[in-house]
Formats: C-alpha cells, sequence, structure tokens
C-alpha cells in the first residue's frame, strides 16, 4: 500500500469516519492507476508514487468522478507518471554467489522491469560486468559483489544487498 487512510484522511483534512469507504475506494483506485500506467508496483517507500496518488485521490475526491485525473492536473501527472514509469526501477533481489573451484557463480531473481536491457555486476561498488542472465567469474578474488537492474535508458536501480566471496 502506497498510502493509508489515515494519511489521505490528514491530507484530505477530514475528520470522522463518514467517507471512510469513499476514501478506500480512491486510495484503491489511484494506487491501480499507478500500478496500469507505469507497469511498476510501488510501496510507501517511493515518495513520488505517494504524493501522485494523493494528487490523484484529492481530485477524485473533489470531482466525485472516477474517471482518472482532471484536465487542472492532466499535465502535472502525466509527467510523475512517466517519471515513475521510466526513472523508477527496482533493486535486484536474491543475490546469491557459488564457488565451484576457482568459478564464482552469481545468480539472483530475475527482474520483470519494462524496457529492461540488463544488468551492471559491481565488485566492491566498481562495475566489472554487464550481462542479461547470471554472471560468471574465472580466478576470482575476494571481494563483496552487488547487481544492479539497467533499461534502455540507461537509467539504473540502486545496488543489490552485497554478497561476499
Amino acid at each position: 500500500m502506497i498510502v493509508t487512510l489515515e494519511e489521505v484522511k490528514e491530507w484530505l483534512r477530514v475528520d470522522g469516519t463518514d467517507d471512510d469507504l469513499t476514501i478506500s475506494l480512491l486510495i484503491n483506485v489511484s494506487e491501480e492507476y499507478l500500478k496500469n500506467a507505469t507497469g511498476h508496483i510501488f510501496d510507501e517507500t517511493n515518495e513520488e508514487a505517494k504524493l501522485l496518488c494523493l494528487v490523484f485521490i484529492v481530485d477524485m475526491y473533489e470531482k466525485r468522478t472516477f474517471s482518472g485525473p482532471s484536465e487542472e492536473i492532466r499535465h502535472i501527472t502525466k509527467s510523475m507518471v512517466e517519471q515513475l514509469t521510466y526513472c523508477y526501477i527496482k533493486v535486484p533481489t536474491g543475490l546469491n554467489a557459488t564457488v565451484e573451484g576457482d568459478i564464482l557463480k552469481l545468480d539472483w531473481v530475475a527482474s520483470n522491469e519494462p524496457y529492461l536491457v540488463g544488468y551492471k555486476v559491481y565488485k566492491d561498488v566498481v562495475e566489472i560486468a554487464k550481462t542479461t542472465t547470471n554472471y560468471f567469474e574465472i580466478a576470482f578474488s575476494s571481494g563483496t559483489y552487488q547487481v544492479s537492474v539497467y533499461n534502455r535508458d540507461n537509467n539504473e536501480s540502486g545496488l543489490s544487498k552485497g554478497v561476499i566471496s
């Protein structure tokens, strides 16, 4: 969940519980709209997604329409949706290192990011390779390995949790 009922009620300056069902519906609609528009699922840690949901909710609450953003906010929201679509990339998860003899194999959970090009592999926070799947290193030396995802616009996620070899 990107925004809570309490956060939205504070943003709207609504007291009481009379509109809780309506506001809860608007929260669900705004989050679904954002997911459908960007192809990403966001959570409460993304401040831009949170703000965009609040903008959608305020607009729909004040106009009591469920048809998406009104003309007054269309330009701002379009820009924010585009940024969230093309710039926000989730950090890869599940990085695992396996050593067999002098060969290091790194694998991770495949990303479902739209417009994915590949992964960048880092050793001790220095990029050492680009790949589209997993990564092998022969005659490796010990270090901390991490991966990131990058898209066609070369926007890059943050680094994954590190594994030490």
